[in-house]
């Protein structure tokens, strides 16, 4: 329901969600958002870019409230503060 945060967020999760199951990542190019993680990793060379509207759609096209996520050193994803 928010604007998108602008390009100082590149990752974000549904709240409550684990990061590594299923986050949404801005795309390099610009072109939207890819989901990525355990869950979604096999459609992710099939499946289009989305438009920030469609990030915390789930299945049920209900919107869940997303927080922002970032990669630490080790690889493992933590929710930005």
């Amino acid at each position: 329901m928010d604007l998108d945060p602008g390009a100082s967020v590149r990752a974000v999760v549904r709240y409550g969600e684990e990061p590594e199951l299923r986050r949404a990542v801005r795309r390099p190019d610009g072109s939207g958002w890819s989901e990525h993680g355990a869950m979604v990793n096999f459609y992710h060379d099939i499946t289009p870019p989305m438009s920030w509207t469609r990030v915390g759609t789930c299945w049920a096209e209900t919107s869940h409230p997303v927080v922002a996520v970032r990669e630490d050193a080790d690889g493992s994803w933590v929710v930005q503060a």
